[in-house]
């Protein structure tokens, strides 16, 4: 009990010392939970000029987008009591932007931008820790998942192995430069149909041919998990 009482009295000394010193209230220490995300992280869709939560901040912190227009949008991202913890940036699709919160840190990553011809436009966005692969990082593991797999990949009725798809893709994504930011688009782009004739390419694994689209997807989706 004695030693109770001591620890008690070590404390309203230093409560005592603060307000002396002319503070007006009491300085106490918190710990903020982070962000609860799953791995790979969480979407969310923001409509222009709207604000949307984000995803597992418990309403904490909020993005806002201004106006979707010529590919890119102006992206604010705040806590609600006021801070900003990134400015307007202009971004566009694949662009990542980073920012620190809870003592950790992030990725606030542009997917997708929808100019719609009737509605709202939109932005679809992924927020996840920053040590989860990058967008390139995402699209050399969709080459890797060909290339181990022994399928079959079948461009405009021609069939050709993993090796000889990965090389084509690859040419293609190399091709493409900027206008392919996002494992996203990689897929729908690039890797889902011929650029020449429109076909769609296929996946065959021993009996089962499915479209190479689908087939990539369903590994992006473990890719994001890992």
């Amino acid at each position: 009990m004695d030693g109770m009482r001591k620890r008690i009295a070590i404390v309203a000394m230093v409560l005592e010392s603060i307000a002396v010193l002319g503070c007006s209230k009491p300085i106490v220490a918190t710990l903020e939970p982070a962000l609860d995300l799953k791995r790979g992280g969480a979407h969310v869709t923001v409509q222009q000029r709207s604000d949307k939560d984000i995803p597992g901040s418990n309403g904490r912190l909020r993005v806002h987008l201004g106006d979707i227009t010529r590919g890119q949008v102006s992206l604010t991202l705040k806590r609600t009591d006021g801070d900003i913890l990134v400015g307007t940036t202009s971004v566009r699709p694949g662009d990542e932007v980073p920012f620190a919160f809870a003592g950790h840190r992030y990725r606030l990553a542009v997917e997708k931008l929808e100019n719609r011809l009737i509605g709202t436009d939109e932005a679809v966005l992924r927020v996840s820790e920053a040590g989860h692969a990058t967008e390139p990082d995402l699209i050399e593991g969709l080459l890797k998942a060909i290339e181990t797999s022994n399928a079959t990949f079948i461009r405009n009725g021609t069939e050709y192995n993993a090796k000889k798809a990965v090389e084509h893709l690859r040419t293609k994504w190399k091709r493409a430069g900027s206008r392919v930011r996002t494992a996203e688009q990689f897929i729908e782009h690039l890797a889902s149909r011929s650029s020449m004739t429109g076909k769609p390419y296929e996946i065959r694994e021993g009996k089962k041919t499915v479209p190479a689209g689908d087939w990539l997807r369903g590994r992006l989706t473990k890719l994001r998990e890992e």
